[in-house]
């Protein structure tokens, strides 16, 4: 199943910009009336709301990088549909079903997801794939795209890093499998997050994943917890790596492309992967979190943080927490971190290096000629 709108001219475009279909600038781009709007005001509302309905998980990856909130929470449903009603209303587009934990687990999970596509929402969800099987219908109706973190096709590895038994990577498989069966469905696709526990099952596992049909396959780095160092080994792995990655597309096929996080890779074997080129995060104005307990905030990587939270669904509404002075005490204090407690390679990195790059030209690039 081939995806939309992938002209030779956007591919030269992708090419040249060094991007990807998960290169957050190039979208944001496409929201000019936001932007305009957040530059004249200093604020917007957000494009997207990441939703962790659930903080359990059925997997216990040894990279996760939101295990700290494993709580046992489940977002309240009459709440969560109050909040997808006013999101779209208030100018929201899209849902980004993620975690938190892992949200094909939430007891509500189908009638959530049906109710944002009765609201107009555009709905992707990023799973671990090992769901009952009756969600796969769901999916294919109302899912614009579906992303299974896949990691490895080797049972033994698989076993091991996930945390789960034997016959866990057979049904996420059979999962992935149906879901590419249908005739009309979301875009199907696979990535791995790539250490040196996994690299030596990386082209096989393409090679898996291509034959369940799926339409893409993403290739970026595990990710350090905030705080943690990255070792010399592993920057001198992903440099090495990074210089391979490209072999990979020898196993494209008509509807099937390899991607690669190469903005993360960058970033990895950088020397400095806590430096950052700007000096505020101000993406949440864009990208909304809504947390399990009903919270508000910033990002995924301060879950249950008062510093990083705008307000609950259960005490206000969304516009309400929206013009809030809660709301605006916590983007100050996002305008003015220092970032030694964030995650490395966040969500918002990318958008926050094109905000900054728009807010404080370079007087050198003579920016009134062109």
């Amino acid at each position: 199943m081939s995806s939309k709108g992938d002209s030779d001219a956007e591919k030269r475009f992708d090419k040249i910009s060094g991007s990807n279909p998960y290169g957050n600038q190039n979208k944001l781009l496409w929201h000019m009336p936001r932007i305009c709007e957040f530059l004249n005001t200093g604020s917007t509302f957000p494009i997207q709301v990441e939703l962790n309905p659930t903080n359990n998980c059925n997997m216990a990856c040894k990279w996760c990088l939101t295990e700290y909130a494993r709580k046992k929470e489940d977002i309240d449903m009459d709440a969560l549909r109050k909040f997808l009603k006013e999101f779209a209303e208030l100018g929201g587009k899209s849902i980004d079903w993620t975690g938190g934990g892992e949200p094909s687990i939430y007891p509500h999970i189908d009638e959530a997801i049906e109710y944002a596509s009765e609201m107009g929402l555009k709905q992707g969800m990023m799973t671990n794939g090992l769901f009952k099987s009756s969600l796969v219908d769901i999916l294919v109706e109302n899912m614009t795209w579906v992303r299974f973190s896949l990691d490895s096709t080797d049972n033994d590895s698989y076993c091991e890093m996930k945390g789960v038994g034997q016959g866990a990577m057979k049904r996420v498989l059979e999962n992935m499998c149906s879901m590419c069966e249908s005739e009309i469905r979301p875009r199907v696709v696979a990535n791995v997050n790539l250490s040196m526990w996994n690299y030596p099952h990386l082209e096989q596992t393409v090679i898996d994943a291509r034959e369940q049909g799926i339409d893409g396959f993403q290739v970026r780095p595990v990710l350090p917890q905030p705080g943690e160092l990255v070792s010399e080994e592993e920057i001198d792995f992903y440099r090495d790596v990074v210089a391979k990655l490209e072999a990979l597309k020898k196993h494209e096929r008509e509807g099937f492309q390899v991607f690669f996080s190469y903005d993360k890779f960058m970033d990895m074997v950088s020397g400095d992967v806590y430096l950052r080129p700007y000096d505020k995060c101000q993406y949440h104005q864009f990208i909304l979190v809504l947390n399990a307990n009903g919270d508000l905030c910033v990002c995924t990587h301060h879950l249950d943080d008062e510093r990083f939270t705008f307000g609950n669904i259960h005490d206000n509404s969304v516009k309400e927490i929206w013009e809030s002075d809660m709301r605006k005490r916590t983007t100050e204090y996002c305008n003015l971190l220092d970032f030694s407690e964030c995650q490395v390679c966040c969500k918002g990195h990318e958008l926050n290096k094109l905000l900054y790059f728009i807010q404080n030209p370079n007087p050198r690039s003579d920016p009134d000629f062109f």
